[in-house]
């Protein structure tokens, strides 16, 4: 236990202290909603968040173009969710601009997400082979999951090749599976499910890799037209809107309902409240319900008030020190 606190310590200092590696500059901020192709039947449209500034000239990348994270003291790694978080950005800008050359770096990194995906029973997945603290090497994350999904579901349409089909099939598969079979999806008391972007033996319930979760399993669920992902869907969104008043702290967002001693909250970043609040948007408009959108106005008026960010940036340093 002390020395994965020494090992954490030492990261927090690397990357914060000493700016070393490139994990604090992989997504751009603030967060861009795009909201104008999210009706496309295909689920083939631009992605609801514009990840596209995130694909530039100085990307860190192998010697085939697929991006890799500098984690300062823990090395050069893949990150599944990284390459899917550009992938996504590089299909905006070819909806946009239509460039060959960026289909072409979209398929690319599709293929990658095909051939590294790992098979299990409850479907496929991508793992992390590098130790994160307290999770051993290899580990996987909901969050990639999410993303590779409505990479794949987006390859399939523009490709119409079955491999992207399946892989997106088996991967959604996995995702809605419950974590003691496997898979992401846990069941609560009320029937609501949360999507666990930290797969472990209780949830953690992140916020934002619940909702990339949501996203990814609607477009699933449209491209394919399964009533089995439509279920688990309704049950995702209906876990958000019973919970606003936990997320939402009266001055800021929490990251997830992870309790931390002292009583501290898992309060998000700046960044990640940003991110909170174009997700809720999103949120509003596939649900239909207003609720969402109230909740992303309130949290808007957080970003304004001086007090408020000032108030999260000493809870947020504080509770690094107990994560």
């Amino acid at each position: 236990m002390l020395t994965r606190k020494l090992k954490y310590f030492h990261f927090l200092l690397s990357v914060y202290g000493l700016g070393r590696g490139t994990t604090t500059c992989c997504w751009s901020g603030p967060a861009v909603t795009n909201l104008s192709e999210l009706e496309d039947p295909s689920a083939a449209g631009c992605y609801p968040l514009d990840f596209s500034r995130d694909d530039h000239p100085g990307l860190l990348a192998d010697r085939d173009g697929v991006p890799i994270i500098d984690y300062a003291n823990l090395g050069h790694q893949y990150n599944p969710w990284f390459v899917g978080h550009v992938a996504l950005g590089r299909y905006t800008l070819w909806r946009r601009e239509g460039v060959p050359e960026h289909l072409a770096r979209f398929r690319k990194l599709a293929d990658w997400l095909v051939t590294t995906a790992v098979p299990c029973q409850a479907g496929v997945k991508w793992l992390y082979h590098f130790d994160w603290f307290g999770a051993p090497s290899p580990w996987f994350s909901g969050l990639s999951q999410a993303h590779a999904i409505s990479v794949l579901v987006r390859a399939a349409h523009v490709f119409q090749e079955g491999r992207y089909a399946q892989m997106a099939q088996r991967a959604t598969d996995l995702m809605i599976a419950p974590l003691d079979a496997g898979g992401t999806a846990w069941t609560h008391s009320d029937g609501t499910v949360s999507l666990e972007e930290a797969p472990s033996s209780s949830p953690g319930s992140v916020l934002n890799g619940h909702l990339f979760s949501v996203f990814a399993l609607r477009e699933a669920a449209r491209f394919f037209a399964d009533q089995r992902y439509e279920r688990v869907l309704a049950e995702a969104i209906r876990f958000v809107a019973g919970r606003i008043d936990l997320y939402d702290l009266g001055y800021w967002t929490r990251y997830s309902l992870q309790s931390l001693p002292l009583g501290l909250p898992d309060i998000a970043s700046v960044h990640y409240h940003d991110v909170h609040i174009a997700q809720f948007r999103v949120l509003e408009a596939i649900s239909g319900q207003r609720i969402f959108g109230q909740a992303a106005d309130r949290f808007q008026t957080y970003q304004g008030a001086a007090g408020a960010v000032r108030k999260s940036l000493w809870v947020k340093r504080i509770a690094k020190l107990f994560r």
